[in-house]
């Protein structure tokens, strides 16, 4: 995508993408070429909800990987054929390429999977959940920086989620940060194949260190070495701890937009993870972003971003958690590991 450059006041450069990404015929934007992966499980309310949503944009080369029904849930059946037949529905001018499980994975291996088929086939891509409903303006945004950053090893994920809802940006339309949230996302196949599913890493004590410069304070530390710790050991059944360990590890960035593009909306009892309906990550209103982006000139983390992130999103669960007896911290993981094998998809609690 093409770059303007104009001169802004104070001699700066105003980094403006080219009005090339714009096409009244889908509602003022050019329908994606980007492929893209849609993780879905057992959920048809909400598959039928993204598939919408992706018919509206009409992507040119969709990837679904369905994980499959869990041993003894009798209802998983016939969900999940539900789920399966509405990819049999979609209608739009596109290459649609199926990977659907027999039986389950769990909401670790199953979407590391699915990610690795995904990667195995398409060097750049963008990567929803079932649950996870983008605005419009969220496909040109990913597609331009995937552009973008695409040999800059600094930059290894694009998210579409503001988890504070909107973030001044010293008046670019993105920045960038240590905490990526991965509800609508994208990235390479370069930095993908970075990611050790076994997290082994994590036992280097030099290895550790870098992490905790990364972040830079000693409670975030904590939280997240407890976390990594837990996935590492076969606690915790999620895979979005390892990819975030995975981007500390090499100190990497990530784009975040500076207002919400991305809704999740499977917040609620029969998720995996996010099973409290009220959080503070539910239904965090999307909004649009205006075009032509307008790109920050450094490559670098907003730490008042970082700052402001862990403590909207993180401090408060830390406080409570660390006040807890270890036999309920236990239990908590225990119950919260009582997803092996029950993916809804992979349900993140970044």
């Amino acid at each position: 995508m093409g770059v303007s450059r104009e001169k802004l006041e104070g001699g700066r450069e105003d980094l403006r993408d080219s009005p090339e990404a714009f096409d009244d015929a889908f509602g003022g934007f050019a329908a994606p070429k980007t492929p893209v992966l849609l993780l879905v499980f057992n959920r048809p309310e909400f598959t039928e909800v993204a598939l919408q949503r992706l018919r509206e944009v009409q992507p040119s080369r969709l990837y679904v990987a369905a994980d499959g029904p869990r041993h003894g849930r009798s209802d998983d059946q016939s969900r999940c054929e539900a789920v399966r037949a509405l990819i049999d529905e979609v209608d739009w001018p596109c290459d649609v390429h199926r990977r659907f499980q027999d039986s389950n994975l769990g909401c670790k291996r199953g979407v590391e999977s699915g990610i690795n088929w995904f990667f195995s086939q398409v060097e750049r891509g963008i990567i929803l959940e079932d649950d996870c409903i983008p605005d419009d303006s969220f496909f040109p945004y990913a597609e331009s920086l995937l552009s973008r950053y695409a040999d800059d090893e600094r930059v290894m994920m694009i998210s579409g989620t503001n988890r504070l809802g909107c973030w001044p940006s010293d008046g670019h339309s993105y920045h960038f940060t240590r905490h990526g949230t991965i509800w609508g996302w994208a990235t390479w196949r370069r930095a993908w194949e970075k990611h050790d599913v076994t997290l082994a890493a994590w036992e280097d004590p030099a290895v550790r260190r870098q992490v905790a410069e990364v972040l830079g304070d000693r409670r975030q530390y904590r939280m997240r070495a407890e976390q990594i710790q837990a996935v590492r050991v076969g606690q915790l059944d999620t895979w979005d701890y390892g990819w975030l360990f995975t981007l500390m590890r090499y100190k990497a960035l990530t784009a975040v937009p500076r207002v919400n593009l991305v809704s999740n909306i499977g917040f609620g009892p029969n998720a995996t993870h996010t099973f409290y309906g009220r959080s503070s990550g539910s239904n965090i209103p999307r909004l649009q972003l205006a075009q032509p982006l307008i790109h920050p000139p450094d490559v670098v983390a907003d730490r008042d971003y970082d700052a402001a992130f862990y403590r909207a999103v993180h401090h408060r669960f830390d406080v409570l958690y660390r006040g807890l007896p270890p036999s309920v911290k236990r239990r908590l993981k225990l119950l919260l590991s009582a997803g092996r094998g029950r993916r809804e998809p992979g349900r993140s609690l970044l």
